[in-house]
């Protein structure tokens, strides 16, 4: 778990540039999502598992990826998965494809049917996972939201108490990992801490919640270096529309905080949904807590986090791509 929480600080850590509220509704950027494996034995049976973003409401992207590579769809959620299986020859390994993403922005007065959750059981999103449960110390800060009141109004407030309970912070250990019993306690984290808590109290009123994870993007420049990953979550209102809040970067933003409740700058590329992920052909190891770096397996056993090193890059594209 140190060595989890190392990879993510050292990932993070180097992220510049927050996703502001868009001044243009439209993005397009093409991402070389690369990486090595390094300290791996020779001749042995190396399996590596990457996120791959697929088709919404809200982004449309265009792969391209080598034979090498097999995709397919994990069943629960509808994560796209790439998968590859080779025999190691030396200590390092590469890996990588690339894919362009325009993306829109999401604005309350322009709601729009999420089609990645189309096909996925609704009772997906009011069930518990392993660190965001339905049950527990969250429901305490709920006294205040009246059970009567509509679920967007119960969001808002919820919201709101998220954004008073929770400090944006990563100087101290245990943050990342999307712990709601600890972010009750700590009361600071990252995106992810965040939005578990949001996403606990939201389940624990009948109110279908979902955790999305991807990259931000830099509103500025056009290209870069792609360092850190960021997430948010949805809800559902009670006539079926998915509603986002980004709460992190409302507290990074406080100027902002009534545009993340309901909106979504396009700055962002989503990767994949939900927690606790069966890998697509399952993994040895345990149910990943979120998927969006690459997941590797020598010998059955998982790859330290440490030995997997990210290159990813983005580029601007013209809005006529993909």
């Amino acid at each position: 778990m140190r060595a989890f929480a190392l990879f993510f600080s050292l990932w993070t850590a180097l992220w510049i540039g927050p996703p502001l509220a868009a001044s243009e509704p439209d993005r397009a950027v093409r991402i070389d999502y690369r990486f090595e494996i390094s300290d791996l034995p020779a001749g042995e049976k190396l399996r590596v598992w990457c996120p791959v973003p697929q088709n919404t409401a809200d982004q449309q992207v265009e792969l391209q990826i080598g034979s090498e590579w097999s995709v397919a769809v994990e069943g629960r959620y509808g994560n796209r998965i790439a998968y590859r299986e080779l025999t190691t020859i030396d200590s390092l390994s590469t890996h990588g494809f690339s894919f362009t993403v325009k993306r829109r922005e999401v604005r309350s007065d322009q709601p729009a049917d999420n089609a990645q959750v189309s096909d996925v059981d609704p009772a997906i999103w009011l069930q518990p996972s392993r660190l965001v449960p339905v049950a527990g110390k969250h429901v305490g800060l709920l006294a205040s939201v009246p059970v009567t009141a509509s679920r967007r109004e119960q969001a808002r407030q919820i919201y709101a108490v998220v954004l008073n309970h929770v400090d944006y912070r990563k100087d101290q250990p245990g943050w990342g990992r999307g712990d709601t019993a600890w972010v009750c306690d700590s009361r600071f984290g990252n995106c992810t801490d965040f939005h578990s808590l949001f996403i606990s109290m939201m389940r624990s009123r009948g109110i279908p919640a979902r955790f999305e994870i991807g990259f931000s993007i830099p509103s500025e420049g056009k290209s870069g270096d792609l360092t850190g990953y960021h997430c948010w979550a949805w809800f559902q209102d009670e006539d079926g529309t998915w509603v986002p809040v980004d709460i992190s970067e409302a507290d990074k933003h406080p100027e902002l905080s009534d545009y993340y409740f309901g909106n979504l700058s396009p700055h962002r590329v989503t990767m994949t949904t939900g927690r606790d992920i069966k890998l697509v052909p399952k993994q040895a190891g345990d149910p990943l807590n979120f998927f969006v770096a690459p997941y590797a397996e020598i010998n059955g056993k998982p790859v330290e986090k440490e030995h997997i090193h990210l290159q990813h890059r983005w580029q601007q594209t013209p809005l006529s791509a993909p």
